[in-house]
């Protein structure tokens, strides 16, 4: 997804334009808890940051055991902006 920031200095006209991955709004912005992101968009993430499970003594999750862990805690507790593009 592509996002445009316009701005002007000293009668100049500067465009930037940004590829950003689709959940950048939530990245910036937070999400409110209630639904469940689309779990495809949280396995894109897992894949892009290389997220590796550790077990804590437990069990180690599989990644489609983290991305449904992952969802339920957004579901649940929402998501914080990080206003990256500030």
């Amino acid at each position: 997804m592509n996002f445009k920031w316009v701005a002007e200095m000293n009668g100049t006209m500067f465009e930037l334009y940004f590829m950003l991955p689709e959940y950048w709004i939530y990245a910036e912005e937070g999400r409110r808890p209630g639904k469940f992101p689309p779990p495809e968009a949280i396995l894109k993430w897992i894949q892009f940051k290389r997220l590796v499970p550790s077990s804590n003594g437990g069990k180690v999750p599989t990644t489609s055991q983290m991305v449904y862990l992952i969802s339920r805690k957004i579901a649940e507790k929402g998501t914080k902006g990080q206003h990256l593009l500030e």
